[in-house]
């Protein structure tokens, strides 16, 4: 197969479903050296319809080539020298798609027709550019395949056939002969095409959250004027402008705006990062309760979580938990050598070490006895103020200077 890449045939991809029966044609054009007329073992050759030139315009045309499985393809353009300009485009797009593997960037995913698949992604911002600067260099014929739909004939974009072939590269080169014999004949380590559509929620779920353009993340308002609860305002965020954030409110009042700026998915990611979020601290489950799901009104208890374990449950799930800047900075905690003169206690959870990601300088899950000293811009707290605190199990409030609650 690289004497005929290096006589002058063409190439083209052909998709398969799932990615992994996907093929690569290899085809003689006008010009190119005759091959042998007997197909390599293993090998069949091909009847495709392509579009390609016809004096000043193009119409379709059936041609006969190799069909190269995925393996054969990449295992002969790695090395191979072509000279056709659509063979040269699939070797660069092979070497890429290599090195995706190679920085471990797949994922499982479903077909829809429910068939088990591996795809790559989620790319970088370097990787997406090395993609699209790759789909503008591949010329006519490296991409030449008809798409459906009335005249004029149009071809397949080049970006999107990069992908399909990338993600055949995934699908065909992680199923290794010792993939069944390590996890069993389960779903993606078998090879035979097999549908497994009991696997589609959980493999949307996956997908959505390793390739989602679109993350969520909850901001805490503090009680304020008349309003005498904490709220968790639901924002928006993408990964391609992380400057850009937005109130989910947007969302539901300004849907097209908020598309443009997040892109087509932003309500669908949205509500599957919510339910994410949901199943690592169930009040947000509210949110979903809601049609137009933009703020969550907590109790004092849940104001009291998100200082705690329930920040980092939800960091997990994809969530993060900001509070006002001016209010985490106004407690800190200093250890200080000295006499004890308070009996030992407890604030368990109240400041842990999770509590440093807010800015604040210590953690106050020890004893008290350890002479550890809370302070509020700068000023020791009263031990009476703290014990109040840890009656109210609440965040306390601070009100000889600034009379601004803090945690």
């Amino acid at each position: 197969m690289r004497e005929l890449l290096g006589a002058g045939w063409a190439a083209v991809f052909l998709p398969g479903e799932p990615a992994r029966l996907g093929r690569l044609l290899l085809w003689k054009p006008t010009g190119a050296a005759a091959g042998d007329s007997t197909a390599p073992t293993g090998l069949e050759t091909e009847v495709v319809e392509l579009v390609l030139p016809h004096g000043r315009s193009v119409r379709r045309r059936r041609v006969e080539g190799y069909a190269l499985p995925v393996a054969v393809a990449v295992s002969t353009l790695v090395n191979a020298e072509p000279t056709h300009p659509s063979g040269a485009a699939w070797q660069a797009a092979t070497r890429f798609a290599l090195r995706l593997l190679a920085d471990g960037r797949l994922h499982p995913a479903l077909t829809p027709a429910g068939y088990d698949t591996w795809q790559v992604g989620p790319f970088t911002a370097a990787q997406r550019r090395t993609l699209d600067a790759l789909a503008a260099a591949f010329p006519p014929h490296a991409h030449c395949l008809p798409e459906p739909g009335p005249a004029p004939v149009r071809i397949a974009e080049p970006a999107a056939l990069v992908r399909q072939f990338c993600d055949a590269v995934a699908d065909d080169l992680v199923r290794t002969p010792a993939a069944p014999l390590a996890m069993g004949a389960l779903p993606y380590a078998w090879r035979e095409a097999r549908a497994v559509p009991t696997l589609r929620e959980w493999a949307e779920e996956t997908q959505a959250a390793l390739t989602a353009e679109v993350g969520v993340s909850l901001r805490v308002d503090v009680p304020e004027g008349r309003r005498r609860q904490f709220r968790a305002v639901l924002q928006l965020h993408t990964a391609a402008d992380p400057a850009l954030v937005i109130e989910a409110a947007r969302l539901w009042s300004e849907p097209i705006e908020v598309e443009r700026l997040l892109g087509p998915r932003a309500e669908t990611e949205t509500l599957l990062a919510l339910r994410r979020g949901a199943r690592a601290w169930p009040p947000l489950r509210r949110l979903l309760d809601d049609a137009a799901p933009d703020q969550l009104r907590l109790t004092d208890d849940e104001a009291f979580e998100l200082l705690g374990d329930a920040t980092d449950a939800l960091r997990a799930a994809g969530v993060d938990v900001h509070w006002p800047r001016e209010l985490v900075k106004a407690l800190t905690a200093t250890a200080e050598i000295g006499q004890r003169t308070a009996p030992g206690s407890t604030a368990a959870g109240l400041l842990d070490t999770e509590a440093l990601r807010f800015g604040i300088d210590g953690a106050y899950d020890a004893p008290r006895d350890s002479a550890s000293t809370p302070r509020c811009w700068g000023d020791p707290v009263a031990e009476g103020e703290v014990q109040v605190a840890e009656a109210q199990v609440m965040p306390s409030t601070c009100r000889r200077r600034h009379g601004v609650s803090v945690p």
